[in-house]
């Protein structure tokens, strides 16, 4: 179980947990969903009474894959050693970082535990070996998806190895998702982020809004061609007549803060607003 000190820590940071999501392969949580509840806009998903067994058996899990191959890991946190928001909290790891163990602890009807037998790792938990794999400053020479069947007493061993060509694109893509963490931008929608909506109403007033928009952009394009006619006709001059008014004015040149020196310098995060809500229509 997560400590209040746990989530902190993770608020901004990329572990393991969060790879499955920021490759889109964890079918319950996109990158935006993962990029809210970081930044606290929704709550962490609760824990369901069969993760609730899972984590309760992940010692005994633990053991039997000990007294199955003889290698002696224990739980540890390691963080990257250059890349300061990248770490790896493992369920199994030896001392000298050299092999570690991913454990799922299920029951015997799980279709984790299916794929395991077929010698299989499911999408979201090869990214997050993949993970693991990359963060010790020594890689791990073994790598191990251990899928234990708590009712029945036994498992099944996967050996997962480095796919260097999977890492490399797991580490752009979260560099990409800890920009968008420190900048407080959303991540981009996937279809999983919305609500697929075909109720009657709904539809009505879609297509409604569709048609109202064509109609509006078609005035404004002939609202816009009679306003550069005027400015043509003026001559250069203020004008008035037919009920219009033309007057030319001057704005003030905008400041370009992002490339002076001295605001570079400043932390401007913490003068930073609380977020406000908005909706756009696409």
């Amino acid at each position: 179980m997560l400590t209040e000190e746990d989530l902190i820590y993770r608020k901004t940071r990329i572990g393991a947990s969060d790879a499955g999501a920021i490759m889109h392969e964890n079918k319950w949580c996109t990158p935006l969903k993962l990029w809210k509840q970081k930044n606290k806009l929704i709550p962490p998903d609760p824990v369901t009474p069969k993760m609730q067994k899972g984590i309760d058996f992940e010692p005994e899990a633990r053991d039997a894959f000990i007294q199955l191959t003889g290698i002696k890991v224990k739980p540890r946190r390691i963080e990257h050693p250059t890349i300061p928001y990248m770490f790896a909290t493992y369920d199994g790891i030896t001392d000298c970082e050299g092999c570690l163990v991913e454990i799922k602890s299920v029951s015997f009807d799980s279709s984790t535990l299916a794929k395991a037998k077929n010698n299989e790792v499911v999408s979201m938990h090869y990214a997050q070996v993949q993970h693991q794999i990359e963060v010790p400053k020594v890689k791990p020479k073994e790598s191990y998806y251990w899928v234990y069947d708590y009712d029945n007493k036994n498992g099944f061993l996967v050996e997962v190895k480095p796919n260097r060509a999977y890492i490399d694109e797991l580490l752009k893509k979260e560099a990409e998702f800890y920009k968008c963490l420190m900048d407080w931008i959303e991540p981009e929608y996937t279809i999983k982020d919305y609500e697929q909506r075909n109720d009657p109403e709904w539809l009505d007033c879609a297509e409604r809004y569709q048609s109202a928009k064509k109609s509006l952009s078609l005035y404004e394009e002939e609202v816009e061609g009679y306003r550069k006619k005027l400015i043509a006709l003026s001559g250069g001059s203020n004008s008035m007549g037919g009920g219009i008014t033309l007057s030319k004015g001057l704005r003030k040149g905008a400041i370009p803060y992002a490339s002076i020196p001295e605001v570079k310098a400043l932390d401007l995060e913490k003068h930073r607003k609380s977020p406000t809500e908005y909706w756009r229509v696409s």
